[in-house]
């Protein structure tokens, strides 16, 4: 029923936003807890997703409330993770706010703060601030000596800066320490792959001829082929001659570029590279996942779901932690049904093989160790989807909306 009534309230998001501009979003994340004997348990933590679509922001907070007389540390609320969306952000606001009932509900005591804008992305507030204290205060009462607290927090970003993918600088940049190709060395090999075109790959419309020195040299894929038949001439892609072609620049040169591509496109050439297996497969998805991520930003509404999970397999396969947040974000959010009815331990062909790398039970599955900000690193894809939707019950999200103009209409 809880599955039923979300994917109700999405369609409803989807009509309304229909026909609209998207001006602002506003998360409430709200959590329940049991008061006995005029106490809490000693700490509570929690996580907190906000999403819309593949824009993910994550955060998380700590809780001890235990009343000032049986507490040796002091009572404290505080919010780590990235609340603040940019240095230059001066839009976005967040307060608080708790509602505390007896076990009979006939004595309440509510407080709600003035939203303030996110100065910084750690927020802690202690027994200085009017919240907590009036909060404790509350709990020591008599009359809420059996009852239940609900903490409320409150989120309001502009959507235009919510949704922009360059807000993520405190995830981005290069892991490990990858360099691209010198310049010299890229020059060398685009000279040899025009010189020595001694090796075919044929195509769904055609042939696309290469170096097979280069290729085995590059591509783990090719090297394995020409190791098992080293007379080999030729191979065979299934995809279109202008993907190859686009994929074999990517794998010898390292530099991508997708921007004259469509999201169709893009996909396929990601299953491609993936087939490829380059040497330098670190540097080169970290570009396919920044170009990726350009792109999304204005054509992730008319993605399907198996675009998507090409997505995901590919991210939690090459450890991009920003894509993997993005294609979890937009499964769980907009295809949730879909995608356990497809891709499950009773699926068959296909569809099996990539549910199996998304839970890690296969033997090109690589582990998921995604980098130092994964929350949840010891999930697989799959239970990260899982827990996506676990996280985003405790959130309601709101909109503020305006109509287009003839002009934005057209366009």
């Amino acid at each position: 029923k809880a599955v039923d009534v979300r994917q109700r309230m999405q369609q409803c998001e989807t009509n309304m936003l229909a026909g609209a501009l998207l001006t602002e979003i506003r998360f409430v994340h709200k959590r329940n807890f049991s008061l006995a004997g005029q106490r809490l348990h000693i700490a509570r933590s929690a996580s907190i997703t906000l999403s819309y679509g593949p824009f993910v922001r994550d955060m998380g907070y700590f809780i001890s409330f235990r009343p000032r007389r049986v507490a040796r540390s002091r009572p404290e609320f505080s919010i780590y993770g990235t609340p603040k969306l940019n240095n230059n952000d001066t839009f976005s606001t967040i307060h608080f706010s708790f509602f505390i009932s007896n076990e009979n509900g006939d004595k309440t005591k509510r407080y709600e703060t003035q939203p303030e804008n996110i100065r910084e992305n750690s927020i802690v507030l202690d027994m200085s601030s009017v919240f907590m204290s009036s909060l404790i205060k509350a709990i020591e009462s008599k009359q809420f000596s059996g009852g239940f607290l609900t903490i409320g927090i409150h989120l309001k970003y502009d959507a235009n800066a919510f949704t922009d993918f360059l807000n993520d600088h405190l995830y981005s940049g290069t892991l490990g320490g990858y360099k691209s190709l010198p310049q010299r060395d890229i020059e060398i090999g685009a000279t040899l792959q025009r010189l020595t075109r001694d090796f075919a790959i044929k195509a769904i419309d055609g042939s696309v001829p290469s170096s097979r020195c280069l290729l085995f040299l590059s591509s783990t894929h090719v090297r394995r082929l020409i190791r098992s038949n080293p007379e080999i001439k030729e191979i065979y892609l299934p995809y279109s001659k202008r993907t190859i072609e686009k994929a074999l620049s990517i794998v010898l040169d390292t530099s991508v570029d997708v921007s004259d591509s469509g999201m169709d496109e893009t996909c396929q050439l990601i299953e491609l590279i993936r087939l490829l297996n380059p040497i330098r497969k670190a540097i080169i998805a970290r570009s396919i996942e920044q170009e990726v991520r350009k792109k999304l930003r204005e054509q992730w509404e008319a993605m399907d779901l198996s675009q998507w999970v090409k997505l995901l397999l590919f991210a939690v396969e090459n450890r991009c932690y920003l894509l993997t947040c993005s294609a979890v974000s937009a499964i769980a959010d907009n295809f949730y049904s879909a995608f356990k009815s497809q891709y499950n331990e009773r699926s068959s062909g296909e569809n099996l093989r990539i549910y199996l790398r998304l839970i890690g039970k296969s033997n090109e599955a690589m582990p998921d160790e995604l980098s130092l900000y994964n929350r949840f690193s010891w999930l697989n894809a799959v239970e990260k989807i899982e827990r996506h939707r676990i996280d985003q019950f405790h959130v309601e999200r709101t909109f503020t909306l305006r109509n287009l103009t003839l002009e934005e209409r057209s366009l």
